[in-house]
């Protein structure tokens, strides 16, 4: 059954965070990889991705957005990801956040990690997919 609203992936610009591919970089590969997925016939959803430097809520309420998908991968995760849920109830109150626990061989797997180990030239193939992987290296060697 092909489902017929639309999602929509959001990749935040936040600077502050020191992202290690700008906001386009991510925007491009996110919507390669969510082709990927469709082409396959994984996902039967349309996905938009999109970038956003508001308040999450601001871009939800934009996007007409009802809920945010969050990933867990611990329970060190929870306690941050339920202040971040709370204060956007607060400032959206129809906003509701669901939370989906990461897969087991992905519990471990944290940005910082994955950018280092890139770094040092070292293997993210089982990290990252292929054409993230190819692009975090070609960085790396700039």
């Amino acid at each position: 059954m092909m489902l017929s609203y639309l999602s929509c992936t959001a990749i935040a610009e936040n600077a502050g965070k020191g992202p290690f591919l700008d906001a386009q970089v991510r925007v491009d590969l996110t919507r390669a990889e969510t082709q990927a997925l469709m082409d396959s016939g994984k996902v039967d959803v349309p996905i938009r991705v999109k970038s956003f430097s508001s308040l999450l809520t601001d871009f939800a309420s934009e996007e007409n957005a009802s809920i945010i998908v969050r990933g867990l991968r611990a329970v060190s995760d929870f306690e941050i990801e339920f202040q971040m849920a709370s204060i956007n109830k607060r400032l959206h109150g129809e906003l509701e956040t669901v939370f989906l626990m990461a897969a087991e061989q992905q519990h471990f797997v944290a940005s910082r990690f994955v950018k280092e180990v890139a770094r040092y030239g070292g293997d993210i193939s089982s990290l990252v997919p292929q054409r993230v992987a190819e692009v975090m290296h070609a960085r790396c060697s700039e």
